[in-house]
């Protein structure tokens, strides 16, 4: 009986440290993709800031 629980509670372990490691996996993996899609967005706030400033330069030199 007691060799019983002793596998019991490694198989109870070896599940945990297993689920772990998929969680830091995915822990990883949604890091990952958060640091493109700041990549992104910087990129397109960069994007729209120069636009900004072509149409303000257009516009004061229509109005001129």
């Amino acid at each position: 009986m007691r060799n019983e629980s002793i596998f019991s509670v490694q198989g109870v372990i070896s599940d945990r440290e297993h689920r772990i490691t998929e969680l830091e996996e995915a822990l990883r993996e949604s890091i990952r993709i958060t640091a493109q899609r700041e990549v992104v967005m910087h990129e397109q706030q960069m994007k729209l800031e120069h636009t900004e400033r072509v149409v303000s330069f257009v516009i004061r030199n229509i109005t001129d």
